[in-house]
């Protein structure tokens, strides 16, 4: 009994200690690779960037008119965005683990809610809604 003791307290220790060098070993490398822990906010920011950067040379191949961009044109997608995921609180209070996003760095479902109609004939056609009865329909 004392020998399993002794291998639980030993193994706690060597977990910690593992953990703690990990740790040095992670942040040492990041400051010799000049790479910097960035935020939330900072990396969306640059998901932004990147999503403008190939969203200008998008529209410089469609005014060429070219039918469509060739991947080896678009810029690679950085290594520290690349596993960005929304984040959005869920109702169930988690972050949301959806990892195609959007430029505003949020998925389909938290994206945000429609800014209504921009256009005259779009205001005109919402301000019918609702205006003529449904039409029934047969089974």
């Amino acid at each position: 009994m004392m020998a399993a003791t002794y291998r639980t307290i030993a193994a706690r220790l060597l977990a910690g200690a593992l953990k703690s060098y990990l740790r040095k070993i992670i942040h040492r490398d990041a400051s010799h690779l000049n790479v910097s822990i960035m935020s939330t906010k900072d990396l969306r920011d640059k998901w932004r960037d990147h999503c403008e950067r190939c969203d200008r040379i998008y529209r410089l191949w469609v005014e060429a008119d070219y039918p469509r961009v060739p991947f080896r044109f678009l810029p690679d997608i950085p290594a520290d965005i690349s596993s960005l995921r929304c984040g959005a609180k869920t109702r169930a209070g988690t972050p949301c683990k959806q990892q195609g996003i959007y430029i505003n760095g949020r998925c389909k479902l938290h994206g945000g809610l429609s800014t209504g109609p921009i256009t005259e004939d779009g205001k005109r056609r919402a301000s019918q809604n609702g205006k003529c009865p449904k039409q029934k329909r047969t089974p």
